[in-house]
């Protein structure tokens, strides 16, 4: 396969998304009509490693060979017969692409990166379509580095590093269907009911282990589904230091590659800035306007904001506070933001931005903006169990995998609760 792909870097930093209307394909949730159950679990699977190493083994690696016959009986005339998860790449395109792709993108660079999490999606084009028939319907794969001989001489034999490559897969209308159609079956069989559940690593896999039903049946439609021939996109994530990442978004059509767009940063003063660095003084940009049609550009640190000189601009802070937090619940959430338009994999976002509001009036002395005050910009749903439970300092919007280190921290953002109540929503809305 013949490729030359420049895709565009991005800071590790939070990006921002100015609200706007949505034309997103949805009814109101009152009026939304049930369909055979399914649960926030059902349409995103997190593997459930730290608790079951037993089925690592079972999840396969990205430079392996799709096998649906493993895992579906009586599976015959499979029309992407010999095709990989994803194309390889040769050190010549590598170079071709400036060296942003990650690695050679050969089977010995991407050996040991295990299938970590699935997230499908009935229209991830939601705010642009405006009927069903105009949606494009997705699978995602998301592949984390871990288990390799440097990381067991390090860490043990369940280390994790945070570098993650997310894969993702167009289905046709058909595909689609017999995905949804296998997962309500695997949901009606499962050994307990996880519809009322928050967003969590797998229950029923964590429970079932390695004899799971409900686990061979999403490897089935992996195996079956994510094939390079319906790759349309490769967004990767990989760490190069505690400080550093490299990141790259990449379209792929007719086994092509080409850059994806995502806004570049530069630094506080405005140099030109290689390194993707993140520290915990990235913030939320109010320039970024148009539900992410822009550039975002980074602030000065919180220690400018509130070191001796915060004083000079007491009256200045708490609207640049607000706009920001606003921004924080406007870009996780799907009905206002289109991640793609400039995010592939992370864009620190979250929980540190509320503390800015406790720490202006501690530092100000100024009152800041109450909670009330964002109602309006945060995602809500009476019908699903939208509670983060593995909350951190600065989570990033479509992360859905392990914190570096020993296997042992989920990380599950809540743009991807979100995204995964739309989703089920959707599912609804439309009878599918």
């Amino acid at each position: 396969m013949k490729l030359l792909v420049v895709p565009t870097l991005f800071l590790l930093v939070s990006c921002s998304a100015a609200p706007h209307s949505s034309s997103r394909v949805l009814a109101d949730e009152e009026t939304l009509p049930l369909t055979k159950p399914l649960g926030l679990n059902d349409v995103s699977i997190f593997m459930p490693i730290h608790t079951n190493p037993d089925i690592l083994p079972l999840l396969p690696r990205l430079s392996d060979a799709p096998n649906p016959g493993a895992y579906i009986a009586d599976f015959k005339d499979d029309p992407y017969e010999s095709q990989p998860f994803v194309y390889a790449w040769t050190e010549e395109e590598r170079i071709k692409s400036h060296g942003l792709l990650p690695g050679r993108f050969t089977p010995q660079d991407i050996h040991d990166f295990r299938l970590v999490s699935i997230r499908i999606d009935p229209c991830t084009n939601g705010l642009q379509a405006t009927q069903p028939e105009d949606c494009v319907r997705e699978l995602r794969l998301v592949w984390q580095l871990l288990d390799t001989e440097e990381n067991r001489n390090k860490l043990g034999s369940s280390a994790v590093l945070d570098s993650n490559i997310h894969t993702l897969y167009t289905l046709s209308r058909e595909e689609f269907s017999d995905v949804l159609k296998t997962m309500r079956s695997l949901h009606e069989e499962a050994s307990i009911d996880t519809i009322a559940m928050p967003l969590l690593p797998h229950p029923v896999i964590a429970k079932e282990g390695v004899s799971s039903n409900y686990l061979k049946g999403v490897l089935g439609l992996v195996n079956r589904y994510a094939r390079a021939s319906k790759l349309t996109e490769v967004a990767s994530f990989i760490g190069i230091s505690s400080i550093e990442w490299r990141m790259a978004h990449i379209a792929v059509k007719d086994g092509q590659a080409a850059p994806f767009p995502i806004p570049t940063q530069v630094d506080f003063d405005a140099k030109p800035s290689l390194r993707m660095t993140s520290t915990n003084d990235t913030s939320l940009n109010s320039d970024f306007g148009g539900g992410g049609t822009g550039h975002a550009f980074p602030i000065p640190q919180m220690s400018r904001f509130f070191g001796p000189e915060a004083a000079k601009m007491p009256e200045r802070m708490p609207k640049t506070i607000e706009q920001k937090v606003t921004n924080m619940f406007a870009i996780e959430n799907p009905t206002m933001h289109n991640p793609k338009n400039m995010d592939c994999v992370s864009c620190h976002i979250a929980s540190k931005q509320m503390s800015w509001l406790e720490d202006g009036e501690r530092y100000l002395g100024t009152k800041m903006p109450a909670l009330e005050t964002f109602a309006k910009f945060r995602y809500t749903s009476s019908r699903w169990n939208l509670e983060a439970q593995f909350p951190i300092a600065e989570n990033s919007l479509q992360i859905f995998s392990f914190d570096r280190g020993v296997l042992t921290r989920p990380v599950i953002a809540p743009r991807v609760i979100n995204d995964s109540a739309e989703t089920l929503d959707f599912i609804s809305k439309h009878s599918l």
